[in-house]
């Protein structure tokens, strides 16, 4: 129910939503990635709709997927086994009322943190959603254009039906037009497509940080979704999902990722230039990161990542310090602290940076290589498991 948690939310959904069109736009996707930006005022009107019903209703308006990995509310009459079977006699008449009762109780519990969760949710989900399917759209109408192209450029002509008989296309200017023409109606019907709509959910859900975990993943959660378990834990897939968005934009240490070695080695060409694309540019910027975190560009800027492990040390750290955050020596040499956790996934990569630095900083054995790798392991977890709530 804290309106900070619902900022974060906003934010690192807003953030990332941003982020990946850019990143296909350093992969070479340009006008793809224009299209994706775009979308998101063509589709604003959609995503306040959907925001608009998951506050009215409590539930999301395409899928039933949210955060919380439960679909069945904690608090109602049908959880606790109650029906509503009318006032007619005494025993139906406590039993309805009960069940009233404790659909209104759970209401008002979850006014101020599950309703405007799913609504948030709701309307990041539906500017993605549009985003991708412009993509998908704009990606088959391409596709289709140099198809066509191609295939004028191979025999020389292309065919085109006029009043149910095929004619021959020659004129290079008229076959253009006509692949034009052809382009566009492929980018209609691609964008009204129902298989289009699917793939482009999946990807709402993979930026809200909803999309389903690989198998392994899924053997601890339904222990961690156990009633019991889930009040001490009440999100499990989320973290585990952003933790996998923060991985896999950390440079060579992606690798470590099996879906990303798969979309590498297995992928489409134009899934493996993604992957190679955010592979060389985050190994660059993990590198440069780490050297502005040290301060090595401007002593009065630093970049802090958890800090000390040390009881004392941390102790003493956090008086002049403040992790996962960025700081800024002022005029009388005080540092002013700027958070930036929970802008996820960029904190997480940040966080990663820092960490990484202060490893290498302190690595006792900088020829083993199970101390880089099980220390390197640690630092992937450590922002994960410190920063966030």
């Amino acid at each position: 129910s804290s309106i900070t948690t619902h900022s974060f939310n906003i934010a690192g959904q807003g953030v990332f939503m941003t982020l990946v069109p850019l990143e296909r736009f350093l992969s070479g996707d340009v006008m793809e990635a224009l299209h994706m930006y775009k979308a998101i005022a063509k589709y604003f009107p959609q995503a306040i709709r959907g925001m608009a019903y998951a506050l009215r209703h409590e539930k999301t308006m395409v899928d039933s997927v949210s955060k919380f990995d439960l679909d069945q509310k904690a608090i109602s009459g049908t959880a606790f086994g109650l029906q509503k079977k009318g006032f007619d006699t005494l025993g139906n008449s406590l039993e309805s009322g009960t069940s009233y009762a404790l659909v209104y109780f759970g209401t008002f519990m979850r006014a101020f943190g599950y309703r405007p969760m799913v609504a948030i949710d709701e309307f990041f989900k539906g500017t993605a959603r549009g985003m991708e399917i412009e993509a998908i759209a704009f990606r088959n109408k391409r596709d289709t254009y140099k198809s066509m192209m191609e295939t004028f450029n191979e025999q020389g002509f292309l065919e085109k039906e006029v009043d149910g008989v095929k004619v021959k296309v020659t004129d290079f200017d008229e076959a253009k037009d006509l692949a034009k023409s052809e382009s566009l109606k492929s980018f209609e019907l691609t964008r009204n497509s129902q298989d289009t709509f699917n793939e482009a959910s999946e990807f709402a859900r993979m930026i809200t940080f909803q999309d389903d975990l690989p198998e392994a993943f899924n053997q601890i959660g339904r222990v961690i979704n156990s009633p019991v378990a889930k009040i001490w834990i009440p999100f499990y897939k989320t973290p585990t999902q952003i933790f996998r968005r923060v991985s896999e934009r950390t440079g060579v240490f992606s690798l470590l990722m099996p879906s990303v070695r798969d979309r590498i080695l297995n992928g489409s060409p134009r899934e493996r230039r993604q992957e190679l694309t955010k592979l060389v540019g985050y190994t660059g910027l993990f590198a440069t990161g780490m050297f502005i975190a040290s301060g090595g560009i401007n002593e009065d800027t630093i970049i802090t990542g958890y800090g000390p492990t040390d009881p004392k040390l941390r102790q003493t750290w956090l008086e002049t310090n403040r992790p996962y955050s960025i700081g800024v020596r002022m005029d009388d040499g005080s540092w002013n602290w700027i958070s930036y956790a929970r802008y996820d996934p960029l904190s997480g990569v940040l966080g990663m940076m820092a960490d990484a630095k202060d490893f290498i900083y302190h690595i006792e054995d900088e020829d083993s290589i199970f101390d880089i790798v099980a220390g390197g392991g640690f630092t992937a977890f450590k922002y994960i498991g410190t920063a966030l709530p």
